[in-house]
Order: structure tokens, then sequence, then C-alpha cells
């Protein structure tokens, strides 16, 4: 049996073992579509240096995808779809020993990391994220970009309704694109980039309001008007 096909192998056999599905699904380093935007400039985005965290993010999305699968419906069909593309990528990185370098000189490593970039990976990436937050929350799982704006702390949520002034200067576009690409991938949706950056102005300078003991319904509402102003075809869950 050829490496790849014994790795590959290897990983579905070790991702089922141990833990619930429950337990797997909620414990992921990244979400599904986070994982998957990561390679939208294909490998060629990574360095080196960001080796053993693309290696420790494909692992953790993989048990993610697998117990997902358990799913059923729309989301099971997604996760079964998009793991055997993270194995996939996962067998050709092994086989390079998770040497960013040397796997952009392997045509196969490279077009792996271009499918779970592409269009429809995003798609099934959140298909699969819309099960994750019924069965975990809509919390995401990793922490925030280091460009988040400082008057959008983490995980406080940012009220519509708060008059306070910011903490700090407005920020720059680069800042409203970190802040939206956040909210959108915590909610696992596809906005271009009219709306990413839409969503990160119109949440600029709120300040977040929530008390102590509100519930998760009260957090997630908070982000509606943004969307709403931006054209996101999105309702928040209220629970």
């Amino acid at each position: 049996m050829r490496r790849e096909a014994v790795v590959v192998s290897l990983l579905l056999a070790l991702a089922g073992c141990g833990g619930t599905a429950t337990e797997a699904m909620c414990s992921g380093r990244v979400s599904v579509p986070e994982y998957s935007l990561q390679f939208g400039q294909g490998l060629a985005n990574f360095g080196d240096d960001e080796a053993t965290s693309l290696e420790a993010d494909s692992l953790s999305v993989l048990d993610v995808l697998l117990a997902a699968r358990e799913e059923g419906g729309d989301a099971g069909d997604a996760a079964s779809s998009l793991s055997a593309s993270v194995a996939d990528f996962v067998a050709s990185m092994n086989s390079h020993d998770w040497s960013l370098s040397a796997a952009l000189d392997d045509e196969k490593a490279v077009g792996r990391a271009d499918v779970l970039g592409s269009e429809k990976s995003l798609r099934l990436a959140n298909t699969v994220e819309a099960a994750v937050i019924v069965r975990c929350g809509a919390s995401p799982t990793a922490a925030p970009p280091a460009m988040t704006a400082d008057t959008l702390p983490y995980p406080s949520v940012p009220s519509p309704t708060d008059t306070e002034p910011p903490s700090s200067p407005p920020d720059d576009a680069q800042g409203h694109v970190a802040t939206g690409t956040m909210v959108g991938t915590m909610f696992g949706l596809v906005m271009d980039p009219a709306q990413v950056s839409c969503v990160g102005r119109e949440l600029e300078g709120v300040v977040d309001a929530t008390q102590s003991m509100s519930g998760p319904g009260q957090y997630t509402a908070q982000f509606q008007s943004a969307f709403d102003a931006c054209a996101v075809d999105f309702t928040v869950p209220s629970e």
C-alpha cells in the first residue's frame, strides 16, 4: 500500500478513537471556514515557520470534520467531502515532513492546498460550521486575529446601542477587514470583500455593554444590526 494511503487510513482510524463526537466537534483549534480561508493564496501563503501550526490546525480540523460526518444530512455530506480533501493534504505534507519549501516543489501538494482554498471547499466548510455552531455554540474556537480592534475586545461583544466613545483612534481599512473576517468566520458566513469591510466598519468604535450574566442569545444578537446595514443575508440565531 502506498505511504499516502497508509497515512490517510491511520488518520481516519485515530480520529475515530477516544472522546465523543460532540467533544471532537467542539474542540477545534480553529473554525473550519477559518482553516479554509488560510489557503486563499495557496500553499505559498505559508512559510516554514508556520508549518507546526499548520499541521496542528490541519489535524484538529480533520478531527472536527470526521466527527461532523455523524451529523448526517447536508452537514454530514459536506464533512465527508471536505475531510477527504484535508486528509489528502495532510498525507502530502507528511510525505515532505511538513516542510513548506519542499512541498511547494510538489505539484500534488500545491494542488491539494488549492482545493482547500477553493470556493467549493469554503461552502462545504460553512455548511459544517453551521452544525458546529448548533452543537457547540456560536463562540469562535480560536483566538481573534492580532489586528482585531481594541474597541472589539474578545470575547466581549459590541453593543450597537452603546454611545460610549471608542477607546482608541478609528481603525484603518486593514483593521476593518480583520474585524469583519473574524466576525464572518465566527458565524460561518461567505461575504464579499465589500461586506467584510462594511461589517468591520459598522462595528468600529462600539463598546461592549453586555452584562456578565447575559445569555448566548443576547451575545450573538448584537451583531445583527451590522449584518443588516451591510446587506448580509443572515439572521443571527436567538439561541
